[in-house]
């Protein structure tokens, strides 16, 4: 399901004025609920990847003398495009403070991932395309020493 599909179920939960709605299709569910502060909550997540990790929004030990890089958002991960970066961060990539590793997208509005801190990547948590909840663990960081 695109992301224009998601704006069209929240619009259509607003013109009704619904308190809450759930719409599936082809495997992916969304959820809009509506309270004073209008949470909205994103496509159910896949099964828990290969890695034995569990996929973005479920919650995650981080490994002691590693850092997560979250997601500010819920929305579909976004990798940089060839134009902002080398695409899909991988193992091994060494990152500073603010380095773009991707997008949150909904509702056509991008948000910047970025790391925290500097350091390697030991760990992609998150593929191209892929929905996301807020504060979900996307990359590990083994910081650098300071």
């Amino acid at each position: 399901m695109d992301t224009k599909a998601i704006e069209q179920i929240i619009n259509l939960a607003e013109a009704r004025d619904l308190d809450e709605l759930e719409v599936e299709e082809k495997g992916t569910r969304i959820r809009v609920v509506r309270r004073s502060a209008r949470v909205v909550s994103g496509p159910a997540m896949a099964p828990p990847a290969a890695t034995g990790h569990p996929a973005p929004g479920g919650e995650t030990d981080i490994p002691d003398g590693l850092s997560a890089v979250r997601s500010p958002t819920v929305g579909i991960y976004l990798a940089p495009d060839n134009d902002d970066g080398p695409g899909l961060p991988q193992v091994g990539d060494r990152v500073e403070p603010g380095t773009v590793l991707g997008y949150a997208e909904a509702m056509k509005m991008r948000t910047e991932i970025t790391a925290d801190t500097g350091g390697e990547i030991v760990e992609v948590l998150v593929t191209d395309q892929q929905p996301v909840q807020f504060n979900a663990p996307l990359f590990l960081l083994r910081p650098d020493a300071r």
